[in-house]
C-alpha cells in the first residue's frame, strides 16, 4: 500500500509540474486561429510515454482558450447587468451604438465591418484606452446576430484590450493548477480523485479537447441526462472554437439524431444511453439502422459510482412484454400468498406472547427472526432486552443446523435470511402451497409474491410514483426509473401495490456497465472518492488511481459518531441536533438511509417547529431546486445520499456572518439574565472569528480544548448563582448523518458535501445500534459491551473505529460478490458478443455464402441420420425420415423405402438442388444469398432470447452445485460453448426448412424493442 501511495503521489506531483509548465507558457500573442492550429499540431504528440512538454503545450493552449471563451467572452455574451466597471460601460456603449445603427438602417454601408466599428469607437466619446475594446465589442456584437459565437475567431489584441479594460476583474476566469493537473492525468488514462468543488467538469473538458485534437473520439459520460446537457452547454463554447465538434446524446432522441451526434468528436452522454445504443446496434436488423457509437476514449464523471457501484447492473433490451401470468392464476397466487403470511403472522404473535413466560428466550427470538427478519417490532424487543441482532442471528444459524433437518422451521411456512435479505419456503410451506395450487407454476409465483410482501419494503427498497414501482439505489438513494427486478419479482411488487404491470419480457440483448466500458480503448475518470476503489479500477479497467491535492486546505470539522441503543432516542437526538443548528441559522444537510426514515425524522423536526425540505427518490425532479437552496441561512434539507452528487451545495460568505450575528444575539439575551454562555467551537479559527465578533460587545474568554476551543461570554456586572449554557458552534454547512453508509467511500462522499473549496463546514454521525449496516455486524456486540449504566448511547474514538470496521466488512463482502458475479456475467457476455459477431457477418455479402454450403450439408446429414440406426427395421427408418421431411419441407420420399441410405441421400440432394435453383433463378445469386442471411438473422434472433435466458438459468444451476467459483466458471464456459453450437445448428436447420418448403420466402424484420436495466437476480443472492 505504501508503494501505491508513493507511486500515486509521484504521479500527482508530476502532473502538477506539467500543469505549472502549461500555466507559465506564454501564448498571449496568439489569435484564436493560431491557438486552434497549434493545438492540433502538438496534440498529436501527447501520449503516455511522450515528452511531457508536449502535454504542457497542449493543455496550456486549451487553458488559454478557456480563459478567453469562459472569461473574457463574458464581455460579449453576458447581460450587461452582470458586468462591472469599465467593461460594463463599454458594453452598454456598444449596445447603444448597435441599436442606433439598426434603427437608422445604417451600418457598414459599403465599408468593412472593421472600418465601421473603428469609426464608431473613435467618435463614441470613450477614453483612448477603451476605444480598442469598444471597437472589437462592436464587431463581435454585430457578427453574433448572424453567426454562431463558436464560429467567431478573434485576434489576440481583442483579448489583450479586454483584459486591460477589466478594472474590476469581472472577466477573470482561469483553470486552476489542480484542474490542469487532473486533465494531464486523464490524458494518461487515469482515474483522478479531486475534492468536491475543485472543478472536475472543466478538468474533463480540457482533457477531452486535447484527446479530440489528437484525433481521438471522446465520450464524456456523466451520471444523468441533466448533467450531460448542462456540461455540454457550458463547455461547447470552449471546445468548438478549437475546431472540435461537440455532440449530446440523451433520452428521447431518435435514431437519426443519435447517429448524427455520435459522429461528433466529443460527445456528452451517459453510460446508460451508450449502453442501450450498443445493444440496439448489436441486434439491429440491418446495418443502416445502427447509430454507431465509437468506443475509443471514455472520460467518466463520478467514476466510482458508474465504474464500481453500478458496474454489474445489467442493461437489457427486449421485444416488450411476452407473457403474463393468467388472471385467474394470478389471483389464486395472491390469495395463497396472503394466506401464508396471515398463518405465519399468527404463529409469530404466539411466539411473542410466550416471550414473557420464558427465562431464556434465545430459541423464541431465533425463530421470530427466522420467521420475519429484523422487523421494527423485533428491534424494539431486542433493545428492551439489551441484545444485539447479530447474537440472535448467530443463534438462528446454530439452532437451525441439525442433522435431522431444520428444527426452527418445523412450524414455519417460510424463512427469511436476514443477511441478503432473501426468502425461501420451508418444507411445510411447499406442502401447504402444493396442496392448494392448481398449476405447478403457481408455487414460483407465490414465492415471488411473498418476497415482494415480506422482504421488500415501500419507501426503502422502492417508491411508488407516476411510473409505477420505481426501485431505489441502495447506495445513494436515487430512483432508478429504468431498472426492474428479474424473475417476476418486479411484477409481484406491482401486484402488491395494486399497479397494472407491463408483463414479463424475454431479454433480446444484454450487457453490463463494466462490459460496456471495457469496449473503450481508454477509460479515465474523475470523482471525489476514488482511492478506496483503486484496486477495482486497476483490475477491472487497467486504470491507475491518483489523487490531486486540493487547491485550498480543508476547514471542515468532523465531530465523530454517536451510536444510540434505542430507536426512539435516536430519532429524538437527531431532531434536537438539527433544531439546534437551525436556531443558529446554520444550514443543515441531514442524510438518511431510506424514504421511510426521512418521513420519521421529518415528523420529529416538525414537532420542534423546524421547517425543512425532503429530497429522496420520491421527488428527484426537484433536486436542482432543493440543492440550490440547501446552503441558505437556516435551511434544513433531509435527504438520502443523493443530495449534492454532481451539483454543489453553495454556502455564501453571508451565511457565516448570519450565524455569528445570531450567536451574538443569543449571548446578549443570556447575559441579560445573568447567565454565562460557553460556545463550544469545533476549531480554533472558528473560535477566533466568534471572539472577534464579541470584542465590540462584551469581553469573551477563550479556553482551548481538544479538538476545539470554548468561547466563554459572561456579564461581570451581574452577581449571583446563575446557570452556564453550553452552545455548540460552527460555521458553514453542517452535515448530520442519521444512517450509516455501507462503505467508507460513500460516507466520504456525503461528508464532502460540506467544507468545499476551503469553506467552513462540519459533520457528525448519529445512528441507531440496529442501523441496517450495523445490525448484523460482528462489531455490534462490541458496541453493546461499551454500554454504561443509565446511558442510552456510546461515542468516542473507539466507537468510530468499530463503525469503520463494520463499513469495511460490508464493503468487502459486496466487492467479493461483485467480483464473483462479474465472472459469471463475463461468460454470458462472451456468448452475447459471439452472437453479435455472427449477426454482423450475416449482414455482409460474404457471410451467407460462407454459411450456406456447410450448413446445408450438416442439415442433410442430421435429417438422414436415422437411416443408419440399425436397431430399428429399415422400412420404419425410411418412413420416419420421410415423415419428418414431408412435415418440415414438403419433400415426399415415402416411396423410397426400397432404396439404400446412400440413394436416399442422393435423391434428397437432388431435390434440394432443384428447389434452390428455382430460388436462385428468381432472386439471382446475390439476392438468394441475402435472403438466406436475412432468414438466418430472423431465426437466430427469435431463438436468442430463450437461449440467453437459458444461459442465465444455467449459471444459477451451476453456481448451486459448484465446489468452487473457478470450477463453476469453467463449467459454465464449456457448457455455453456447446449450447452456442446447438443454437446455430438449430437456426440453420430452420432456415433450410423454410427455404425448401416455400416458393416465395420473404425476409423477416425485427420488431421494435424496449430497454430496461434489470437488477441482478438469483445468481447474486446465491453468491452473497
Amino acid at each position: 500500500m505504501d508503494r501505491i501511495t508513493d507511486r500515486t503521489t509521484a504521479a500527482a506531483l508530476d502532473a502538477m509540474e506539467v500543469a505549472e509548465q502549461a500555466k507559465s507558457a506564454d501564448f498571449g500573442k496568439l489569435s484564436d486561429q493560431e491557438i486552434r492550429a497549434r493545438l492540433h499540431a502538438c496534440a498529436r504528440n501527447v501520449g503516455d510515454q511522450d515528452d511531457p512538454r508536449q502535454t504542457a503545450k497542449a493543455t496550456g493552449l486549451v487553458d488559454l482558450a478557456v480563459r478567453r471563451r469562459m472569461g473574457l467572452w463574458r464581455a460579449i455574451l453576458s447581460d450587461p447587468q452582470h458586468l462591472t466597471g469599465a467593461v460594463r460601460a463599454i458594453r452598454e456603449t456598444a449596445e447603444d451604438i448597435i441599436d442606433r445603427a439598426r434603427s437608422a438602417s445604417t451600418g457598414a454601408q459599403g465599408a468593412s465591418l472593421e472600418d465601421w466599428a473603428r469609426t464608431q469607437a473613435n467618435t463614441s466619446g470613450v477614453g483612448d484606452d477603451l476605444k480598442l475594446p469598444l471597437q472589437w465589442l462592436l464587431i463581435a456584437l454585430a457578427r453574433i446576430r448572424t453567426e454562431h459565437p463558436s464560429d467567431i475567431l478573434l485576434p489576440a489584441e481583442v483579448y489583450g484590450s479586454l483584459m486591460s479594460a477589466d478594472d474590476t476583474g469581472c472577466l477573470a476566469f482561469s483553470p486552476t493548477i489542480q484542474q490542469l493537473a487532473a486533465a494531464t492525468l486523464l490524458l494518461r488514462g487515469t482515474v483522478v480523485e479531486m475534492d468536491s468543488g475543485d472543478g472536475k467538469t472543466l478538468a474533463s473538458a480540457i482533457a477531452a479537447a486535447v484527446f479530440a485534437a489528437a484525433g481521438r473520439r471522446v465520450h464524456v459520460l456523466t451520471a444523468n441526462d441533466y448533467l450531460a446537457s448542462r456540461d455540454c452547454d457550458e463547455i461547447a463554447r470552449v471546445l468548438e472554437p478549437l475546431g472540435l465538434s461537440v455532440g449530446l446524446v440523451i433520452d428521447n432522441m431518435d435514431r437519426d439524431e443519435r447517429r448524427h451526434q455520435y459522429a461528433r468528436q466529443i460527445v456528452f452522454t451517459t453510460a446508460r444511453e451508450v449502453g442501450f445504443d450498443y445493444l440496439r446496434d448489436s441486434v439491429a436488423p440491418s446495418l443502416d439502422r445502427r447509430v454507431r457509437p465509437v468506443f475509443d476514449m471514455a472520460i467518466v464523471d463520478e467514476a466510482d459510482h458508474q465504474l464500481v457501484d453500478q458496474a454489474r447492473t445489467p442493461l437489457i433490451i427486449s421485444d416488450g412484454p411476452t407473457h403474463e401470468v393468467e388472471a385467474d392464476v394470478g389471483e389464486q397466487c395472491e390469495d395463497l400468498a396472503d394466506e401464508v403470511i396471515e398463518r405465519q403472522a399468527r404463529h409469530v404473535d404466539d411466539l411473542y406472547t410466550r416471550l414473557d413466560e420464558e427465562s431464556r428466550p434465545d430459541r423464541l427470538l431465533a425463530e421470530i427472526m427466522l420467521a420475519g427478519g429484523l422487523t421494527p417490532r423485533l428491534i424494539s424487543t431486542l433493545e428492551g432486552l439489551s441484545l444485539s441482532a447479530r447474537t440472535v442471528r448467530l443463534d438462528t444459524v446454530r439452532m437451525n443446523d441439525d442433522e435431522d433437518g431444520s428444527p426452527l422451521e418445523s412450524d414455519l411456512l417460510f424463512a427469511v435470511d436476514v443477511d441478503r435479505p432473501a426468502l425461501r419456503l420451508t418444507e411445510e410451506g411447499w406442502r401447504f402451497i402444493w396442496e392448494r395450487a392448481d398449476v405447478p407454476s403457481a408455487a414460483f409465483e407465490v414465492v415471488q409474491m411473498l418476497r415482494a410482501r415480506v422482504v421488500h419494503d415501500s419507501d426503502e427498497d422502492y417508491v411508488v410514483d407516476e411510473d409505477g414501482v420505481t426501485l431505489v439505489d441502495p447506495l445513494d438513494g436515487r430512483p432508478m426509473h429504468s431498472h426492474r427486478y428479474m424473475d417476476g419479482l418486479h411484477e409481484a411488487l406491482e401486484a402488491k401495490e395494486g399497479i397494472a404491470g407491463r408483463g414479463r419480457s424475454a431479454a433480446k440483448a444484454r450487457t453490463t456497465i463494466h462490459a460496456l466500458l471495457i469496449n473503450y480503448e481508454t477509460v479515465a475518470g474523475l470523482t471525489g472518492t476514488a482511492i478506496e476503489a483503486s484496486e477495482v479500477f486497476a483490475n477491472a479497467y487497467g486504470a491507475e488511481t491518483v489523487r490531486v491535492p486540493s487547491s485550498t486546505p480543508s476547514r471542515r470539522s468532523d465531530l465523530g459518531a454517536t451510536v444510540f441503543f434505542d430507536r426512539a432516542t435516536h430519532v429524538e437526538a437527531v431532531s434536537d441536533e438539527v433544531a439546534h443548528w437551525h436556531r443558529l441559522e446554520r444550514p443543515v444537510l441531514l442524510t438518511v438511509g431510506t424514504v421511510r426514515q426521512s418521513s420519521e425524522i421529518g415528523e420529529g423536526l416538525s414537532r420542534r417547529g423546524v421547517d425543512h425540505r425532503a429530497l429522496n427518490a420520491s421527488n428527484p425532479t426537484q433536486e436542482a431546486e432543493i440543492v440550490a437552496a440547501a446552503g441558505e441561512p437556516g435551511a434544513v434539507t433531509v435527504s438520502t445520499a443523493m443530495a449534492g452528487r454532481g451539483t454543489d451545495i453553495i454556502v455564501e460568505p453571508e451565511v457565516d456572518e448570519r450565524i455569528v450575528a445570531t450567536c451574538v444575539e443569543t449571548a446578549r439575551r443570556s447575559m441579560s439574565r445573568g447567565d454565562t454562555v460557553v460556545f463550544r467551537c469545533a476549531s480554533d479559527e472558528e473560535a477566533e472569528i466568534l471572539t472577534g465578533a464579541f470584542a465590540e460587545v462584551v469581553e469573551a474568554k477563550t479556553r482551548r480544548l481538544w479538538p476545539g476551543t470554548d468561547v466563554e461570554v459572561r456579564n461581570k456586572s451581574v452577581s449571583g448563582d446563575f446557570r452556564t449554557e453550553i452552545v455548540p458552534f460552527g460555521l458553514g454547512l453542517m452535515v448530520v448523518m442519521a444512517s450509516m453508509s455501507p462503505s467508507p467511500r460513500v460516507e466520504r462522499q456525503i461528508v464532502g458535501r460540506t467544507g468545499r473549496q476551503g469553506s467552513f463546514g462540519g459533520s457528525r454521525m448519529l445512528i441507531s445500534l440496529n442501523d441496517p449496516v450495523l445490525a448484523f455486524s460482528r462489531h455490534q456486540v462490541g458496541l453493546l459491551n461499551m454500554m454504561a449504566a443509565g446511558r442510552q448511547y456510546v461515542e468516542g474514538d473507539a466507537v468510530r473505529d468499530l463503525l469503520r470496521q463494520a463499513q469495511m466488512d460490508t464493503e468487502s463482502q459486496r466487492e467479493r460478490v461483485s467480483a464473483m458475479t462479474s465472472q459469471f456475467e463475463a461468460v454470458i457476455e462472451t456468448e452475447s458478443r459471439a452472437h453479435y459477431t455472427l449477426r454482423d457477418s450475416m449482414m455482409t455479402a460474404e457471410g451467407p455464402v460462407r454459411l450456406l454450403p456447410g450448413s446445408r450439408q450438416d442439415w442433410i446429414e442430421r435429417v438422414t441420420a436415422p437411416l443408419y440406426e440399425i436397431r430399428e427395421e429399415y422400412g420404419q427408418r425410411v418412413a420416419r425420415v420421410a415423415s419428418d421431411l414431408d412435415r418440415c419441407c414438403g419433400i415426399d420420399l415415402g416411396w423410397a423405402s426400397e432404396l439404400t441410405p446412400a440413394d436416399v441421400v442422393e435423391i434428397l440432394n437432388e431435390e434440394v438442388d432443384s428447389r434452390l435453383f428455382k430460388h436462385r433463378s428468381r432472386l439471382g445469386p446475390k439476392g438468394f444469398s441475402r435472403l438466406a442471411g436475412d432468414l438466418f438473422l430472423g431465426t437466430v434472433d427469435e431463438m436468442w432470447p430463450g437461449h440467453l435466458e437459458m444461459l442465465h438459468e444455467m449459471a444459477v444451476s451451476i453456481a448451486l452445485g459448484a465446489v468452487s467459483v473457478e470450477s463453476a466458471i469453467t463449467q459454465l464456459a464449456e457448457e455455453a460453448l456447446k449450447e452456442r453450437t446447438k443454437l446455430r445448428s438449430a437456426a440453420a436447420d430452420a432456415v433450410w426448412e423454410e427455404v425448401l418448403r416455400s416458393t416465395t420466402t420473404e425476409s423477416s424484420v425485427n420488431s421494435e424493442i424496449e430497454e430496461v436495466e434489470r437488477l441482478p437476480g438469483k445468481l447474486s443472492s446465491l453468491l452473497t
